[in-house]
């Protein structure tokens, strides 16, 4: 197997299955009667956790730079929010998963269009495909918003 196909399922495939089965943790907790706040800590103590086992597990020293650190506090912040909101919608109103789970999944727009410009990623991409993929991403978003009745 290659190295790009190694990186696809890593960085990729599995990631995507990860994500996808967190979202029916996220509904069955949050429809369980845990408050938001209650979710978000225990959530961030898992993550904490997972942390602390990957330095054991990975082989890496546990290091950091300021720039790293903060950027990673950035990465918590803007995540638990996120959860936050998702945790909020999925207690206070009659949304369904299926419907809401691939709409704020379209944040792969908006890290595409940063990345791309950030870190000059254009330069290694066929924008060609990536606009096509962009383009369905947003029509299929459409369409699930589209898909209550």
């Amino acid at each position: 197997m290659s190295q790009q196909t190694i990186a696809l399922i890593l960085g990729g495939v599995l990631p995507a299955l990860m994500f996808g089965i967190s979202n029916i943790f996220t509904k069955v907790s949050n429809s369980g009667g845990m408050s938001t706040s209650a979710y978000v800590t225990i959530v961030g103590i898992a993550v904490t956790l997972v942390g602390i086992i990957s330095n054991f597990t990975v082989g890496q020293n546990f290091t950091a730079d300021p720039r790293s650190i903060l950027s990673s506090l950035c990465v918590g912040v803007t995540w638990a929010l996120g959860q936050l909101m998702i945790a909020l919608a999925l207690q206070k109103f009659p949304i369904p998963l299926s419907v809401i789970s691939p709409i704020y999944n379209c944040n792969t727009l908006i890290a595409v269009c940063i990345a791309l410009i950030i870190f000059n990623e254009w330069t290694q991409v066929s924008m060609g495909y990536l606009c096509v993929g962009a383009f369905l991403t947003t029509i299929g978003s459409i369409l699930v918003a589209r898909s209550l009745v």
